[in-house]
């Protein structure tokens, strides 16, 4: 009876002994897997943005402001004209994965298109100066609860000078708006690529 209690002791742990040999080589092999295995990644598509211009052009009724070309590693994710809104909407990531957006509507004030787009309290605050062919001035804007995020804003079609100057006519009642989390100069950098060129082709 001794005898075949002690083999039952030694059949049971020599199971144990092996479901703990089993158990260190599936974490062995786990732990494997995730050291060596490559981060995954996701990268929004890109989008021909300039064709979408080509069509709002030829369309007419709207003069899309947009970049002729994009600084290296920038790329357009998105670029539709919302017909809810009623704007010209382009989405877009810096080489660095920040975020710009531009937004280009008929509106009653540079508040309303701000609240349009989710922004509803934000802050007014100075008027700067920004060498770009859509507008000299800009307006900034800053959000309570969007503390990354910053905004410039301008009213298309006035005219600056004292001779009338028709080009800036285009777009007369507008509103454009440039924002995201992207760092206030990369911002100041896209207003200054902005045209509202015909594009050829």
């Amino acid at each position: 009876m001794a005898q075949g209690s002690a083999r039952y002791e030694r059949s049971a742990a020599g199971m144990v002994g092996a479901l703990i040999v089993t158990l260190l080589v599936i974490l062995a092999f786990v732990a494997f897997r995730a050291i060596n295995r490559d981060p995954l990644s996701v990268h929004p598509d890109k989008v021909d943005y300039l064709q979408v211009v080509k069509d709002l052009q030829g369309a007419g009724g709207l003069d899309p402001a947009y970049p002729a070309e994009l600084p290296k590693g920038w790329s357009a994710t998105r670029a539709v004209y919302n017909a809810d809104n009623l704007a010209w909407e382009l989405d877009l990531l810096t080489a660095d994965g920040r975020y710009i957006g531009l937004r280009q509507a008929i509106v009653q004030s540079a508040g309303d298109l701000l609240e349009e787009y989710g922004y509803e309290q934000v802050h007014e605050g100075a008027t700067i100066g920004i060498d770009s062919a859509i507008s000299p001035e800009w307006k900034t804007w800053t959000f309570k609860g969007h503390s990354d995020d910053t905004a410039y804003t301008a009213n298309l079609g006035v005219q600056w000078g004292d001779e009338p100057n028709p080009s800036r006519e285009r777009g007369k009642g507008q509103t454009l708006l440039v924002f995201g989390g992207a760092s206030p100069k990369e911002l100041q950098q896209f207003i200054g690529l902005l045209a509202q060129d015909p594009l050829k082709g």
